[in-house]
């Protein structure tokens, strides 16, 4: 049964959350969202947890603030930090309502992930397993819509049209609409960097043909880092789509969505 929580961020934002399953269970999995997503990350996540309710495994699924149900504002003033702080904020929630003893998992989707990587970094809390969903590892083309490495001048800066872009409007990213301090945040993400000094054990899934978030940095990641597991699901595009399924409703796109609901549900039992 869903029931709604409400808790802050270390700086007094409100947040909240759905806890679905019992308290004082074995094993918690924390759900992180996707930008500009809420916690039911278009019924990946409300499906996610009605799913480990089942198999008796109690999870935390939440809204970032100024996203769902959470504080209001704009995400253009938001840096990387505080939303790593509004996952700690989520992980101990979480925690509190668990057997001590109890292992926690993550799981985080699209931008999610990469923050998640931070909050790993940054907090150093116990996470049993980590579970990534399609993430964005690339800051910078999550902002910009380049790669790294494509920027010009040394040092590095942003190109011409999105240095216009960001002073004239303040912000980049029409999706999600990133302001100056996420833009500034992640020309300082490394993902590889983040993933080998974490310590943790990774499996990342990602749709082979993905047209949002690349999987190539995926790839790429899995090869360096040798604690990443890539699973790749064929012919899928963000969020585990079937081809044209822009709102996650096609059935094709729902078996997607169960596959990797068994595979995690597999590795953590």
């Amino acid at each position: 049964m869903d029931r709604t929580i409400k808790f802050k961020s270390f700086d007094g934002s409100d947040l909240v959350g759905t806890l679905a399953g019992e308290e004082h269970d074995d094993h918690g999995v924390l759900l992180v969202h996707g930008l500009p997503s809420d916690k039911d990350e278009w019924g990946f996540y409300s499906d996610f947890a009605r799913f480990l309710e089942n198999g008796s495994i109690t999870s935390l699924r939440f809204d970032f603030r100024h996203c769902g149900e959470s504080e209001a504002g704009s995400l253009q003033d938001v840096s990387m930090s505080e939303f790593v702080n509004d996952i700690d904020a989520a992980y101990w929630e979480l925690k509190s309502k668990l057997r001590d003893s109890a292992n926690v998992y993550l799981v985080a989707t699209s931008a999610g992930g990469g923050l998640s990587l931070k909050w790993l970094t940054t907090c150093r809390r116990k996470v049993h397993k980590v579970f990534l969903m399609a993430p964005v590892l690339d800051y910078v083309f999550e902002v910009t819509g380049r790669k790294s490495e494509e920027l010009s001048g040394t040092p590095r800066t942003l190109d011409d049209l999105s240095l216009q872009t960001l002073k004239r409007s303040g912000r980049l990213n029409d999706d999600a609409g990133y302001g100056r301090q996420m833009v500034n945040d992640a020309i300082n993400f490394d993902a590889v960097d983040e993933i080998l000094a974490s310590r943790s054990d990774f499996t990342i899934f990602h749709g082979d043909a993905d047209t949002v978030v690349p999987i190539d940095f995926s790839r790429e990641v899995s090869r360096r880092c040798p604690n990443v597991k890539l699973v790749e699901l064929p012919s899928c595009d963000h969020g585990f789509s079937a081809p044209g399924d822009e709102d996650l409703t096609d059935p094709r796109t729902k078996a997607n969505h169960e596959r990797v609901y068994h595979e995690v549900l597999g590795a953590i039992r």
